[in-house]
């Protein structure tokens, strides 16, 4: 009986434990900020690049700095023009590791 119990309390956690993790992954969530229609260096991104006004915007939704990579790499699946140097660009494009 005492087994079954034990059994049954493990589960349990495992099971609670699975749960905390699932909310964990969804506050990872980045806002929806399109940048496919803004133009770079103007008054309408702060006179910013778009992956410098797209990681600026994640930041006031999430408090914390993401990678510039990260940011031209949403910026380019977009459509837009991410305006990067050529070292980044042999990242993004798997010619050297980050």
């Amino acid at each position: 009986m005492t087994k079954k119990l034990i059994l049954l309390l493990v589960l349990v956690v495992m099971i609670m434990l699975m749960f905390v993790s699932m909310t964990a992954v969804s506050a990872d969530e980045t806002p929806e900020v399109d940048v496919s229609t803004l133009t770079p260096f103007t008054q309408g991104v702060n006179y910013m690049s778009l992956p410098g006004y797209y990681r600026y915007k994640v930041f006031e939704f999430r408090q914390e700095w993401i990678s510039r990579l990260r940011c031209v790499r949403a910026v380019k699946a977009q459509g837009a023009d991410p305006t990067i140097d050529c070292h980044t660009a042999k990242i993004l494009n798997g010619c050297i590791e980050k």
